[in-house]
Order: structure tokens, then sequence, then C-alpha cells
């Protein structure tokens, strides 16, 4: 049994993320996201052009679940710890937020990592 219950989508969230980014013109490094004149705002919102890792994450959640009952914000919040431990299976003393800070790539490969860990299936 899995030590943390998880949003059934969150594999899907990190999938969509990574392809919401993998344009570094549509990647930002500081904030989680900008429209079209470098104004932060909101991922969610639909003015929302470039995004930072976890910014891509939110808006992910966003256009894959109807948020009725709070189930994207749930699935935005498990891709990003899923992101930031490899699914509680280790500690990474940077986490996203600041691993956007070294780069796109940087960013890319954490996702990478997350996506290619298979956690348990309970």
């Amino acid at each position: 049994m899995c030590k943390y219950p998880r949003h059934p989508k969150t594999a899907a969230v990190i999938r969509r993320a990574r392809e919401i980014i993998a344009d570094p013109a549509r990647s930002t490094p500081a904030l989680d996201a900008v429209d079209a004149e470098g104004i932060e705002t909101h991922a969610r919102h639909g003015r929302a052009v470039r995004f930072s890792g976890v910014g891509a994450l939110d808006r992910a959640a966003m256009e894959l679940i109807p948020d009725h009952d709070g189930s994207a914000y749930k699935a935005a919040a498990d891709a990003y710890w899923a992101v930031n431990t490899r699914y509680g299976t280790i500690i990474r003393y940077d986490n996203l937020s600041y691993i956007n800070e070294k780069g796109h790539q940087a960013v890319l490969d954490v996702f990478d990592e997350a996506l290619a860990y298979k956690p348990c299936e309970c």
C-alpha cells in the first residue's frame, strides 16, 4: 500500500506539463506564468503563455481535469510532490522552483526523471 495516496492523473499532469514547456519559448525561469507582454499572471489564466515548471504543472492539471471538486488542484499538488521527490523515494534539496532557475533543460530533466520512475501500483 502506498504511504501517500496519489491522484490517479498525476503522471498525466506531469506529461502534459512537460509538453507545455518543451519549447523554450513557452518557458520562463522565474515566475509561475507570464502573459504575452511578460506580465505575471496565474498559470490557469487564459492570458498565460509562458510557464515555469510549477506553473506548467498547474496549467496541465487545469487542462486535463474539470475542477468541480478541487481535483485539479489536488492533481497539481501531487504532480509537484512526485517531481520533487520521485514519488517519495528521494529527498531533493532543490525543489522545482529552484531547479527552474537552473534553466529550461534542468526542468525537463526532472520531469523526465519523475515520468521514468515507476510508482507502486496500489
